[in-house]
């Protein structure tokens, strides 16, 4: 395979979001699932890491928080056979704040840390973003730096500069199956985007369509293999 991407030209591009859990366990090592999926292979865009008895969800994509938060988000992504990049079309953002949240269930309880990075969505469709809203909720709004945003009880803030917070939990035990939670958050990635295969052949859509659906079914093949 011939690479495409390289962290040190993937950093700070796309949105990005950390859930931490205390399970005040006594476990001490370090564990971590997500890595060695076809879901990952395709898209590298979310993993768990256990550092002792902390759990850390990492997730970053194009767009992941920005609905949620208002600001303009995709309305499809279109795969284009003549470029290594990704098209997108955008919606206005909402102006409104909500939770930031997913159907699958993470390791409750948790504290999400999220921030929109929204540099290349800016340089493309700058008139999509140059609002009152945006900037507000920004703190960089020339570079397209969003704030952070925190999300704990069904409640979602954004963080200033200066703020502290405190992931101090209850103390109490937990014990969680570690490997599901991940993969079905990163089926829930896959399948909530929308796809625009209009610059596609129809062996190239049905290709697409079966290369989806041979992904999720791997990956469900997974958890219930690797149900721990």
């Amino acid at each position: 395979m011939t690479p495409k991407y390289f962290i040190n030209t993937r950093i700070g591009l796309k949105d990005r979001l950390l859930a931490i859990t205390n399970c005040y366990d006594d476990y001490i090592g370090i564990r971590w699932t997500g890595t060695n999926t076809l879901c990952f292979i395709m898209s590298p865009t979310c993993l768990t890491l256990k550092i002792n008895n902390v759990i850390f969800t990492n997730c970053s994509s194009d767009f992941l928080i920005s609905k949620p938060i208002g600001f303009p988000y995709a309305k499809f992504e279109r795969q284009n056979p003549n470029s290594d990049l990704t098209d997108f079309g955008l919606n206005l953002g909402t102006n409104k704040l909500n939770n930031v949240s997913f159907k699958s269930k993470l390791y409750p309880p948790n504290v999400i840390v999220s921030q929109p990075i929204y540099s290349i969505g800016k340089e493309l469709l700058n008139v999509f973003y140059e609002n009152d809203y945006v900037k507000k909720n920004s703190y960089d709004f020339e570079n397209g730096i969003g704030k952070i945003f925190v999300t704990h009880d069904e409640t979602t803030y954004p963080l200033e500069i200066d703020e502290e917070i405190s992931f101090k939990g209850d103390g109490k035990k937990r014990f969680f199956k570690f490997n599901r939670p991940t993969l079905e958050l990163q089926i829930e990635l896959l399948t909530s985007k929308k796809y625009n295969l209009d610059l596609l052949t129809n062996e190239q859509k049905r290709e697409h369509k079966r290369g989806i659906e041979l992904l999720i079914d791997y990956t469900k093949h997974q958890i219930k293999t690797y149900d721990y």
